[in-house]
C-alpha cells in the first residue's frame, strides 16, 4: 500500500501547473474513467479481468503525466528532444507513459 500511495504522488506532483494538462485534469478524467466502467458491458467485462479496472485507471491517472503545455505538432516543428527520442511518432503519448513507467 505504502508504495502505490508513493508512486500516485509521484504521478500528481509530475503534473505541471498549467491551464489544462494538470493533475485536476487528471482527476477529472479518472472520475469519468470510474463512471464509463460502472456501464453495464464494461462492469460485467472488468468483474470477468479485473485487471482491466486497474489498468483503465492507471491509464486515466497517467495520461497526460508531465505534459509540457503544447501539443505534438509544436514538439515536431521545434525539433525537441522529446519529438527525436520517439521518431515523431505520437510524441507526447510516448513520453507520458515512459516517464510513468520511470516512476515505478
Amino acid at each position: 500500500r505504502h508504495h502505490l500511495v508513493n508512486y500516485l504522488y509521484e504521478i500528481e506532483t509530475g503534473y505541471k501547473d498549467i491551464p489544462y494538462h494538470n493533475h485536476v485534469h487528471a482527476a477529472d478524467v479518472l472520475h469519468a474513467t470510474h463512471f464509463f466502467l460502472g456501464s453495464p458491458l464494461l462492469k460485467k467485462l472488468c468483474s470477468q479481468f479485473p485487471i482491466m479496472r486497474l489498468s483503465a485507471y492507471l491509464a486515466a491517472i497517467v495520461h497526460d503525466f508531465k505534459h509540457p503545455g503544447t501539443n505534438n505538432d509544436y514538439a515536431k516543428k521545434t525539433k525537441s528532444d522529446v519529438a527525436l527520442i520517439y521518431n515523431d511518432q505520437s510524441v507526447l503519448e510516448n513520453m507520458h507513459v515512459s516517464e510513468a513507467f520511470r516512476v515505478l
